[in-house]
């Protein structure tokens, strides 16, 4: 929220005391038309022909999650910039993301471990939206809603690969030490 005073507002202490929860409920407003933006740029939904009532309706419930998940990155990255992303995302996502982020030449190569540590959220919605062709410029420093939500699931696919490599891996462990 913005930070305001009397003098800012060229009023009283009671004007503030009124404006204030009048811009509270406008910053609410400006957050769900985002999310509702999120939800309709990645899914394209216009560019969808659904059978009205049931597809839309099996398809809303994961897009509609997604859309968090992108609004609510895309908010972390502003307002807590420099926080670390453990903070916010799991370590196998942050990991998987710094393999892939490698493998496909966003992120210099070097060991991904010590990048995944270290990583704020703001660079972690970086090297997200980096996975879909997103460069960060001056004048954009962050990926757009399409960009992150592409690298978003991309990035899906290296966790669930890193997931299952881990079950197969303890699988094989027990194995072995029940021998």
């Amino acid at each position: 929220m913005l930070p305001l005073s009397p003098q800012a507002m060229g009023g009283d202490a009671a004007d503030l005391d009124c404006a204030t929860p009048v811009l509270h409920g406008y910053e609410l407003r400006w957050r769900i038309a985002r999310f509702f933006h999120a939800l309709k740029q990645g899914t394209r939904i216009e560019d969808r022909h659904l059978d009205p009532v049931d597809d839309l309706r099996k398809g809303f419930a994961d897009h509609a999650i997604t859309a968090f998940r992108v609004w609510d990155l895309t908010h972390l990255a502003r307002a807590r910039a420099g926080e670390p992303a453990r903070r916010f995302v799991c370590q196998d996502k942050i990991t998987g993301l710094c393999v892939r982020a490698t493998k496909r030449g966003v992120l210099k190569a070097r060991a991904p471990p010590a990048e995944a540590r270290a990583m704020t959220i703001e660079r972690f919605v970086v090297l997200t939206g980096g996975l879909a062709g997103f460069h960060p410029a001056k004048h954009q420093p962050l990926p757009g809603t399409e960009k992150l939500w592409q690298g978003m699931r991309t990035h899906a696919e290296s966790v669930l690969a890193i997931r299952t490599w881990e079950k197969i891996r303890r699988q094989e462990n027990n194995a072995e030490s029940s021998l």
